[in-house]
Order: C-alpha cells, then sequence, then structure tokens
C-alpha cells in the first residue's frame, strides 16, 4: 500500500509528486540556508510523526488499537505507515491525516541518511505545500526546500 494514497486527492496528488521529486506547478526549490528556521520547524515536526509511529499499538496512546500500521494519537489526527521505525538503517514512510482540518504531512527517513518532510494546508486561498528534504552527506546535512502554492 502506497501511504500517500490514503489521502484525498486534493493532498495526494500534491504530495506524491513532491515525494518523488517530480516539479509541481507553482513550487520552487530553495536552498535550506533561504530559510534556516522553516528546515528546523518542518524537518523536528518530521521526526515527531516518526515517534508517534513508534506508539503503534501502546495502550493508552494509540487510539486505533488492533490496527498495526495506523496510529491515532488523538481524534482527529490518523497516522498511517509503512516500514519498522525501529530499525535505524531502514526505511519508513507514514501521512499525517488532518484532512478534516484542512492538513496533512507526509515523512519519508530513509534509516540515517535522510529525512524527507512535506505539509501541505488547504485554506479559502488554495492548497500550500511546505517541504524539506535533507540528505547526510560527507560534509553534514545537504538538501533543499519545497515551497509553494499547489492547488
Amino acid at each position: 500500500m502506497n501511504v500517500i494514497s490514503t489521502l484525498p486527492r486534493w493532498a495526494s496528488s500534491p504530495l506524491q509528486k513532491i515525494a518523488d521529486k517530480q516539479p509541481v506547478p507553482g513550487t520552487q526549490q530553495l536552498p535550506l540556508q533561504a530559510a534556516p528556521e522553516l528546515v528546523d520547524q518542518v524537518s523536528q515536526m518530521g521526526m515527531g510523526v516518526l515517534n508517534m509511529v513508534a506508539m503503534d499499538e501502546q495502550p493508552g496512546e494509540d487510539l486505533a488499537m488492533g490496527q498495526p500500521g495506523v496510529v491515532v494519537p488523538q481524534e482527529g489526527i490518523t497516522i498511517r505507515y509503512e516500514g519498522d521505525v525501529t530499525k535505524a538503517q531502514g526505511t519508513v514512510e507514514a501521512v499525517v491525516d488532518a484532512t478534516g482540518e484542512g492538513q496533512a504531512m507526509y515523512v519519508r527517513r530513509d534509516g540515517a541518511k535522510g529525512l524527507d518532510t512535506v505539509i501541505i494546508a488547504k485554506d479559502p486561498q488554495g492548497t500550500v505545500a511546505q517541504g524539506v528534504f535533507l540528505e547526510q552527506s560527507p560534509l553534514g546535512m545537504d538538501g533543499y526546500i519545497v515551497a509553494g502554492q499547489v492547488g
């Protein structure tokens, strides 16, 4: 199952393209140095989602007991994921479905090599995406920001 496909089309279509690192009309790529606060905020949110994934099937933490691969930390927020968050070298993909609130998030951790986090939000003016793609390099973290109107 592709976790992105579980989201409504307004969120899944642009998220899938951005996750696949395809250009999306209305967005632009920026260097990480263009908005360091955004990089910190978005990547910390991605790590927070991975921490919540670790609560799967934990009594008192997961409201979706009996549904492995689905974590509901609170009403209105559903996290669906694939992969094993406990394996340091494994790949984990997750989506946060808060589409009732007009928001969704995609997170992909590729072991210790990288972290991709994309947030999409719908409001009366349209749909906006902000994403941070981080990759470990010999000189530290490398990557880029994707931001813009996607709908």
